[in-house]
């Protein structure tokens, strides 16, 4: 027997209801995390679909914040996306817990220059370096406050690779997942810029979960160890990262 279509809405709508909201936050705006929050595209929306065809509990919603504004606002009721304790002031794992390692990353230095090398940050004396307004370079902060090189800042690491193509500056900053998303989409960028060897920042995105949050902690837990899980989180790599 079929069912009417209003009947199988209700139901729908029933199950949807039957969830808790859960808000991933994610504060940056960049891909593969994010490249189309109007249209909902890349990996943050992807993995928030799987946890939901997973999840009996919850439905999960990407949301996009700045940084200032989830750690300031007492947002941290749920969990925050492709993060790293030392990006929020808790190293010693303490203030949040965690789920860690998901994604290898690593801070580049790009450029135009096929003749310019690092050696040390003495390489960068007397350049001129693209950044994100907003982030904080640690490696950096040294030069550019003793005004041993020029910061420029602009928007976002799209804008940093815009600026190395138009030879408004020598070197930019971007993580590496984000510059090979550039490099598979954007010819130029492949064509033109190049990784500066020498400079070696490696780490790893993990997943922020409050303390007061355990039940997500180990819905997302389940997951990932599940074989369903993990069949799906390869299946997103292998769209999105470098891994």
């Amino acid at each position: 027997m079929k069912i009417p279509f209003a009947l199988f809405l209700l139901f729908i709508s029933n199950s949807l209801l039957a969830k808790t909201t859960i808000e991933l936050y994610v504060y940056f705006d960049k891909p593969p995390f994010i490249v189309d929050k109007k249209d909902r595209v890349g990996l943050s929306y992807d993995f928030a679909a799987a946890l939901n065809q997973h999840s009996k509990k919850y439905h999960y919603v990407i949301v996009q914040i700045p940084k200032p504004r989830i750690l300031t606002e007492d947002n941290i009721r749920s969990a925050v996306l492709w993060t790293n304790p030392a990006w929020v002031d808790d190293i010693p794992m303490k203030k949040y817990d965690w789920i860690l390692d998901i994604i290898p990353e690593r801070e580049l230095y790009i450029t135009h220059d096929k003749n310019l090398s690092y050696q040390d940050t003495s390489s960068l004396h007397n350049k001129t370096i693209a950044t994100v307004r907003s982030y904080t370079y640690f490696n950096l902060e040294n030069i550019f406050n003793n005004k041993l090189a020029t910061r420029i800042n602009v928007h976002n690491e799209k804008a940093v690779a815009l600026m190395l193509l138009y030879k408004r500056a020598d070197i930019g900053v971007v993580g590496l997942q984000t510059f090979e998303y550039f490099k598979r989409t954007i010819p130029e960028i492949n064509d033109n810029l190049k990784i500066l060897t020498g400079y070696n920042k490696a780490f790893q995105r993990s997943i922020l979960i409050s303390k007061s949050s355990s039940e997500i902690k180990q819905d997302i837990e389940a997951w990932f160890n599940s074989a369903k899980g993990k069949s799906a989180w390869l299946a997103l790599k292998n769209k999105w990262l470098i891994h």
